[in-house]
């Protein structure tokens, strides 16, 4: 990368938190990839170190209890992710040991649990987040974190489904507070407050309408999917005390899902702009605040059979394009390889967040 650029930062350049920057470049690559060796490659994973450092205080004694917690890997072309396990930027290290932690600094861990529905779907679905939350036991201490991957979920490839991100929150007295963006620095933590490491899941390969019902039922449980998100997001309809799987059922309701999804054709739209850092999809007024659910602002993916990894945008409302259509950029057109007449689809991500 040339010298000066975000991936090769020249001095005095702030380059604290370069791992995340990492993470971003290696799973553009891997995406890229796709395209060429698809059994060589996996959906995204959770995507961030997840630098964690609770601090505490009291009678004079200070700490640093330091966590980089693991989330879910990707699907690949004949096996789902692991959950909960590091991913391929993060190095072969295990969690530390939670007794041994708690001996050594004054907090106590209230959970540490995968994470369900955070897995994307697919034919073979990405692995789970984790949960990891701690209360301060100390008089007073600190929270500070340096994460990604908050807003926009790790990606799914040939089809499959994003992951939920990663999230970070503290709980004071019942009310709980979101980290915005997943970094914050020397947040104030008093006893009592508890901190919940919510680390994402990863994306899922093939069409989750594809999973066989057996999977998704062992799956169900196992308790890493619920049985609603069997139906919505597998179409497989798990009834009953005994949860058993309705095989008509869940016949009409991956017939549902195919029908339902958006469909839309590709116009040419002028040259890349963003919008909040995000690469802007021109929608008609017409093709907004319908029963898709796609609104001005909203984040999509744009998919389609020609591009392994799906492009992600903030919709952004244009007169100009007429219904049935999307307005695409030229440098967008060229990574999906978009041909004109032939119908890309559109997905929001909103709901993975």
């Amino acid at each position: 990368a040339p010298e000066g650029t975000l991936l090769n930062a020249r001095y005095p350049a702030a380059t604290g938190g370069f791992g995340e920057v990492a993470y971003r470049a290696i799973f553009t690559v891997i995406g890229a990839l796709a395209q060429v060796v698809p059994d060589h490659v996996s959906g995204s994973d959770y995507g961030a170190i997840n630098h964690c450092y609770v601090t505490t205080r009291e009678a004079g004694r200070h700490s640093i209890f330091y966590a980089y917690p693991p989330g879910g890997n990707g699907g690949t072309y004949r096996s789902d992710g692991p959950s909960g396990l590091r991913g391929p930027s993060s190095g072969d290290v295990a969690m530390q040991s939670l007794e041994t932690a708690e001996a050594l600094h004054p907090i106590l861990f209230k959970s540490m649990r995968f994470r369900p529905d955070t897995g994307g779907p697919g034919k073979f679905r990405g692995g789970m987040g984790m949960t990891l939350s701690l209360e301060l036991l100390s008089e007073s201490g600190g929270l500070n974190i340096v994460s990604d991957r908050t807003r926009i979920p790790p990606f799914g490839i040939f089809g499959g489904r994003a992951a939920v991100p990663n999230e970070w929150r503290v709980i004071r007295e019942g009310d709980s507070y979101v980290i915005p963006g997943g970094k914050t620095v020397n947040y104030p933590l008093k006893r009592g407050d508890i901190v919940a490491m919510n680390t994402g899941g990863a994306g899922g390969y093939g069409d989750p309408l594809e999973r066989d019902p057996a999977l998704v039922l062992k799956d169900v449980l196992e308790g890493l999917v619920t049985v609603d998100h069997a139906s919505v997001a597998y179409g497989v309809v798990v009834q009953g005390d005994q949860k058993l799987v309705d095989l008509v059922a869940t016949e009409a309701q991956r017939s549902k899902l195919r029908k339902g999804r958006r469909l839309l054709k590709p116009r040419k739209w002028g040259e890349p702009a963003s919008k909040g850092g995000l690469r802007v999809l021109y929608l008609g007024s017409e093709n907004r605040g319908d029963s898709s659910g796609l609104s001005d602002g909203e984040l999509v993916e744009l998919a389609n059979a020609r591009c392994a990894a799906p492009l992600r945008f903030m919709v952004q409302v244009d007169p100009g394009v007429q219904s049935g259509e999307v307005g695409v950029d030229r440098e967008a057109w060229e990574i999906l390889g978009c041909r004109e007449g032939e119908p890309v689809e559109i997905r929001s991500i909103e709901q993975r967040r």
